[in-house]
């Protein structure tokens, strides 16, 4: 990851910002992550993100998170908790493409779409660039509806909703509103906590590109503290393929989190296949209580 003095002094002024609203069950946090693979296409595609999110509450909790993105990619449409996606704005244009085909209104047809997202896009125009950027804003609302407390299980359900603030001509977002929908569990064994998440990503369509709607699936353990400390964290997760051809998305996970109001996390996933990245690697800290909330333990913000 390539390190940028202005940015993190930016990172600084809103944390210390923020400190004085920090409530009791309240968790102010930043993390930085790096990701490199192909996503599904033929080229290489490296990308840097470093999130800052504000969360509060226990029954009911409320968060905000933002993200400053920084691709080098060949038309990779970033969609947060989804990977990245071969966007091929190029042929969505009306661009002819490498076989002499174009469209006349503007868009190609939806078969000739899915040959080139199977194929790696090696029918299509794409060009190389390195765009950077606030990326779309994620607010969400969620609330336990069993357990909690001393019980040894937990339920939560609630929803995510991206605001389209990313520059879209950059392919740092779609320009649209997306919204996710979770039920998260948890339950408590001796020596291990184990927790799994579905969502259900209802995904706005820009002009150019048709995206699917998707499931996407974390279930994972973590150990019970070690030296009182430390926790480590082992997981799988995966969602359907949001573009036809492109496959479904899998990796495996493994992170390792410190406990204690300032704490510090590193986290690392490898990719299975299909859309999902090659390897992606993550470093992050926070301050405050974190709220009790399942299903993220140890994995993102």
């Amino acid at each position: 990851m390539v390190y940028n003095p202005s940015i993190f002094r930016r990172w600084q002024i809103l944390l210390l910002g923020l400190l004085p609203a920090m409530a009791s069950a309240s968790d102010l946090s930043i993390l930085g992550t790096y990701s490199a693979g192909d996503f599904g296409s033929t080229v290489e595609n490296k990308i840097q993100t470093t999130w800052l999110r504000y969360a509060t509450g226990d029954r009911y909790q409320f968060g905000v998170a933002a993200p400053y993105l920084r691709i080098e990619a060949t038309d990779v449409l970033i969609q947060p908790g989804l990977g990245a996606v071969p966007a091929q704005r190029g042929s969505r244009q009306g661009q002819t493409t490498g076989d002499g085909h174009g469209s006349q209104n503007g868009q190609s047809s939806d078969d000739d779409s899915s040959d080139d997202f199977a194929d790696g896009g090696s029918n299509s125009t794409t060009t190389s660039s390195i765009a950077s950027g606030l990326g779309d804003v994620w607010m969400s609302g969620f609330v336990r509806v069993l357990g909690g407390g001393a019980k040894v299980y937990r339920m939560d359900t609630g929803l995510e909703v991206k605001a389209p603030t990313a520059d879209e001509e950059q392919l740092l977002g779609t320009g649209e509103w997306d919204y996710r929908f979770t039920v998260s569990g948890e339950y408590r064994f001796w020596t291990a906590l184990t927790f799994a998440t579905l969502g259900w990503n209802r995904l706005g369509d820009p002009e150019w590109l048709d995206l699917n709607d998707a499931l996407d699936l974390v279930i994972g353990a973590e150990s019970e503290p070690l030296w009182d400390r430390f926790v480590v964290t082992g997981w799988f997760e995966g969602n359907q393929e949001v573009i036809d051809g492109i496959g479904d998305r899998a990796a495996i996970g493994v992170g390792f989190r410190s406990l204690g109001r300032f704490r510090w996390r590193v986290l690392a996933t490898a990719g299975l296949g299909g859309a999902a990245e090659d390897f992606s690697v993550g470093f992050g800290i926070s301050m405050g209580i974190e709220p009790p909330k399942t299903g993220v333990g140890g994995i993102g913000l």
